[in-house]
């Protein structure tokens, strides 16, 4: 099979070409998305408490560091017009 026929409009495009994990259809889709966090025993509260915090982290500190790089290239923008 060369290159060219794992292609989506190819007439022998293989779809388990594309198949990088098997699901197991009897488990609950939003278990399964939050599965490898079941075997550290996080329960799904804490792990969107955490990923709240860490947006708000994100965002705290990366504001005042993207506002200052745009006043700068403003300032710059307006010496070279």
């Amino acid at each position: 099979m060369n290159q060219d026929s794992n292609t989506p409009n190819s007439p022998d495009f293989d779809e388990d070409f594309l198949e990088w994990e098997e699901r197991d259809d009897s488990i609950p889709y939003l278990t399964h998305c939050i599965g490898i966090f079941s075997t550290y025993s996080l329960s799904s509260n804490f792990i969107i408490i955490a990923g709240s915090i860490a947006g708000i982290t994100e965002h705290v500190t990366m504001l005042p560091v993207d506002t200052v790089k745009v006043l700068d290239l403003l300032k710059l923008s307006l010496i070279y017009q």
